[in-house]
């Protein structure tokens, strides 16, 4: 039987209480603005061994619902978080330099990010390589614009071995594009690495393309 109760149905005065006195895993922070705070309790949607708590953030003035489902045996058991939904993933906030040479990359990458959190799996990984690939056909571009036209038609592993010249770009870059090559292919190549190796690796050339920008910079302004 499903039953859902409002706050005043409920024996519990606010959320911290609902999760202290009926044994609830804890957040602690909204899922759509990410402000560190306690929701504020609506009510709770009650289906045997699954618990939906209707809460408000008066943060960002939007409602979301906490799945939790049953742990342990018998009355010694606890109520773990499933699920929270909807969601929005924290848009990652990059280097300037990253966001000055492919405003293009940033978009794909927090739109992916969004993918994730809200568990498509499938398609985030996907998302994560198109987002490498216009990373590395920007920064190229940016360091050469004569050779747009040629890499705007290139495929992605020919930029990174004939364009890309910095060793340690090079070297993440490529890595970054066979686990996200993984990401859109029937079959897994490297099958002890994941989406989260490939954000790694992702990283690390972000990291070192950061790195080099700024180093030129400053080489051209001190004249060093």
């Amino acid at each position: 039987m499903i039953e859902l109760k409002l706050l005043e149905d409920l024996d519990y005065e606010n959320y911290k209480e609902f999760c202290m006195l009926g044994g609830y895993d804890k957040i602690n922070e909204c899922p759509l603005c990410h402000c560190k705070l306690l929701p504020e309790l609506y009510g709770v949607l009650d289906a045997n061994f699954d618990k939906f708590a209707i809460c408000y953030c008066p943060e960002c003035d939007e409602m979301f619902i906490i799945h939790y489902s049953y742990k342990g045996d018998g009355m010694q058991g606890y109520y773990e978080v499933n699920k929270i939904f909807p969601k929005r993933a924290e848009n990652i906030k990059f280097d300037d330099k990253i966001q000055e040479v492919s405003e293009a990359f940033v978009k794909i990458y927090n739109q992916a990010k969004i993918a994730e959190a809200n568990d498509l799996d499938e398609i985030a990984g996907m998302g994560y390589r198109k987002a490498l690939e216009f990373l590395i056909k920007d920064y190229l571009i940016h360091k050469n614009s004569e050779i747009k036209g040629d890499i705007e038609g290139k495929l992605l592993g020919k930029c990174i071995n004939e364009n890309v010249e910095n060793p340690k770009i090079k070297k993440m870059a490529k890595g970054a594009s066979w686990l996200g090559n993984d990401e859109t292919h029937y079959i897994r190549k490297w099958k002890d690495k994941d989406i989260n190796d490939l954000k790694k690796m992702i990283d690390l050339t972000v990291y070192w393309i950061a790195y080099e920008l700024k180093t030129e910079e400053y080489e051209e302004i001190m004249k060093l």
